[in-house]
């Protein structure tokens, strides 16, 4: 009885939240002076390790407190790791797409991304034992299942078409989602969510150091041979 009380809530829930949209994986914070074209390489190892291990330790505790121990299929590790990586991909080619290069020209050097540092907390944990005594009514009136947050850290190297590392840069990011009915997103979507918004802030922070050295790095790509030539 109580497995089919939470299949059917689990049901609302998936029926009753926000999703994730076109809009949630742009920003508009372009640079003073953009760079002119760059390729894009990232360090996927850095940020699948990371992705898989929280995804094992979410997914594994959550199920305990529904008296089910039981790690994830590895068709649902591939599925949600996957989607976690392509997030990654296409928001950082968004960034430098939208917010860093120029839209047109031959690529001039590199862009390399790689996550340093990682953890996601569970700020609204409290919520989670009124949610579950109450059999998610108190959810249905509003008050959220539970928070998600996500702290990272990224790195960017911009490196000329002579693979020379002309400058470095790393800075913190946070983002914070809700789990809820309504107005907030289900558990999968939250997670995914918070990595987005805790990506975006690194990268303002990312710009915000690049602007002193803009004029340097634009002579510098531009001396060096287009990569595809």
């Amino acid at each position: 009885m109580k497995k089919m009380l939470f299949a059917l809530c689990a049901l609302i829930l998936l029926a009753g939240c926000r999703t994730l949209q076109v809009t949630d994986y742009h920003q508009h914070s372009p640079l003073k002076e953009p760079l002119p074209a760059l390729k894009m390489k990232v360090h996927a190892e850095s940020f699948a390790a990371r992705f898989a291990g929280e995804l094992f330790e979410d997914v594994v505790v959550s199920n305990s407190m529904y008296g089910y121990p039981w790690v994830p299929s590895p068709f649902e590790v591939h599925t949600r790791v996957g989607a976690s990586m392509q997030d990654v991909f296409t928001i950082l080619a968004n960034e430098l797409s939208d917010n860093m290069t120029r839209s047109s020209g031959e690529k001039t050097g590199e862009a390399r991304f790689k996550l340093v540092y990682y953890n996601r907390t569970m700020p609204g944990w409290g919520w989670v034992i009124p949610s579950v005594m109450t059999l998610n009514i108190a959810n249905l009136a509003g008050m959220p299942f539970t928070r998600y947050q996500a702290d990272l850290e990224l790195q960017m190297e911009i490196v000329d078409a002579n693979q020379r590392v002309i400058a470095q840069y790393r800075a913190p990011g946070t983002g914070k989602t809700t789990v809820a009915f309504y107005y907030g997103y289900d558990g999968a979507s939250a997670h995914r969510k918070a990595n987005l918004l805790a990506l975006q802030e690194a990268m303002r922070g990312i710009r915000n150091k690049m602007e002193p050295d803009l004029a340097r790095l634009n002579n510098e790509l531009l001396a060096a041979e287009p990569v595809n030539k």
